[in-house]
C-alpha cells in the first residue's frame, strides 16, 4: 500500500481519503467525505502535500464546478513533497487544464500540457497513467517520436507490473489500468501499430 506520511495517524487519514475516494467497488465511493477529510487537514497545515492532491482529485473527478477546479489549482501549485505527491499534482493540474479548455469549447496549449506532464515524469517515470498522458501531450505537439515512446514505455510498465488493490494505483499511477483501455487509447492516437 502507498506510504502517504512517516506519521501513522497521519498516513492512515490519507489511507482513508484514498479509500473513499477509489473503493474497490466503486458504487461505494464516497468522493465528498474524502474532500471534507482533505479539507480539514489543508486546515491544519498539509496543504503542501498529500491532502492538496486528493482534494484536487475530488474536484477533478466529482466536484467539477469552474471554482473547485481554480482553488483545485491552486491548491496544487503549493505542493512541495513528497516527489510521488509532486508528480500526482502537476499530473492533476495537466488534466484540470484540460477539463477547463474542454468546458470552454477550446484545446488546452499543447506545449503547457507536455511541459507539466514531463516535470512529473521526471519525479515518477514508472506510472503507466502518466506515460500515456505523455504520449498523448507529444503527439498534440507533434512529435510522433517522443509519443510512441511514452505509448510503448505505458505498455511495457503495465506488462512488467503487478495489479494492486491500492486505491493509489487506481486513482493516479495506472497501474491498474485495463490494457485493452490502452491499447485503444493508442489506436486513437494512431501510434498502436508502432509498439
Amino acid at each position: 500500500m502507498m506510504r502517504y506520511s512517516d506519521d501513522s495517524a497521519i498516513d492512515a487519514v490519507y489511507a482513508l481519503i484514498a479509500q473513499l475516494s477509489e473503493p474497490d467497488d466503486p458504487e461505494q465511493a464516497r468522493p465528498d467525505e474524502a474532500m471534507l477529510i482533505s479539507a480539514a487537514l489543508i486546515k491544519l497545515g498539509e496543504d503542501r502535500s498529500w491532502a492538496s492532491v486528493w482534494w484536487a482529485y475530488g474536484a477533478l473527478h466529482h466536484e467539477l464546478s469552474d471554482e473547485a477546479l481554480e482553488r483545485a489549482l491552486d491548491l496544487l501549485a503549493r505542493v512541495d513533497r513528497s516527489d510521488d505527491a509532486r508528480a500526482a499534482a502537476l499530473m492533476l493540474q495537466a488534466a484540470i487544464k484540460v477539463a477547463q479548455a474542454a468546458y470552454a469549447e477550446s484545446d488546452p496549449p499543447a506545449g503547457e500540457q507536455r511541459a507539466l506532464l514531463e516535470r512529473a515524469a521526471s519525479l515518477a517515470p514508472t506510472w503507466p497513467s502518466l506515460q500515456l498522458c505523455l504520449a498523448r501531450a507529444s503527439k498534440a505537439t507533434g512529435d510522433e517520436l517522443a509519443a510512441r515512446d511514452h505509448a510503448a514505455q505505458a505498455v511495457t510498465l503495465l506488462r512488467s507490473g503487478e495489479r494492486t488493490s491500492d486505491p493509489f494505483d487506481s486513482a493516479i499511477t495506472g497501474r491498474n489500468l485495463d490494457t485493452t483501455f490502452v491499447e485503444r487509447e493508442l489506436e486513437a492516437l494512431q501510434i498502436a501499430d508502432s509498439i
